[in-house]
């Protein structure tokens, strides 16, 4: 069921920067969405995945996340204790190189929702041990208030929706102007 966002809504989501937008690329790089990633990085799928989710549920390294980033990167307001705190993947493509927690280890932050991998990274361990790739990984991830990420997706939705449709009406022959020169042959 596709509808047509209303003028509100469309003015909502141009307040969310677009670099936040998975597939619309940082500072002109391209970036990709996360189930494109997940094939192209299916041979290190292990690693991978502890990247794109298992970091997510450690303690520590979301700790840091909010340490060293205490805005939402979506509003620029203010983080505090009152507001439900997610992490946005602004990148997918980078692999995780540490080790994995045992289950009953306290930096484990939550346990696995869904069909999410239930590996987690000792992100502690690589903090002391491999500090660049560490950072690497907390600069692919922003903090951000539920409400704005579920902004971000909401634009991420939209840019698809509209690059979907606009591919359609370039392959639509029926409706085709005759623009383009024929060869003469």
């Amino acid at each position: 069921m596709n509808r047509q966002p209303d003028y509100a809504e469309i003015k909502r989501l141009t307040k969310i920067p677009h670099y936040l937008i998975p597939g619309r690329g940082k500072f002109g790089r391209p970036g990709m969405i996360k189930r494109h990633v997940a094939h192209v990085c299916q041979p290190i799928d292990h690693h991978w995945r502890l990247f794109a989710e298992g970091c997510l549920r450690n303690r520590f390294f979301r700790e840091m996340v909010l340490k060293h980033k205490p805005k939402c990167k979506a509003c620029n307001r203010k983080l505090d204790d009152r507001s439900r705190i997610e992490q946005h993947h602004n990148d997918y493509l980078w692999a995780c190189t540490g080790s994995i927690l045992p289950s009953d280890s306290p930096d484990i932050h939550r346990a696995p929702q869904g069909n999410e991998y239930e590996h987690v990274p000792d992100c502690r361990k690589c903090f002391a041990e491999n500090p660049d790739q560490f950072w690497s990984c907390q600069n692919r991830i922003w903090p951000v208030h539920a409400a704005c990420h579920e902004r971000i997706h909401d634009k991420e939705r939209f840019f698809r929706d509209r690059a979907r449709k606009k591919l359609i009406r370039s392959f639509d022959t029926t409706n085709q102007d005759q623009s383009y020169p024929r060869s003469q042959s």
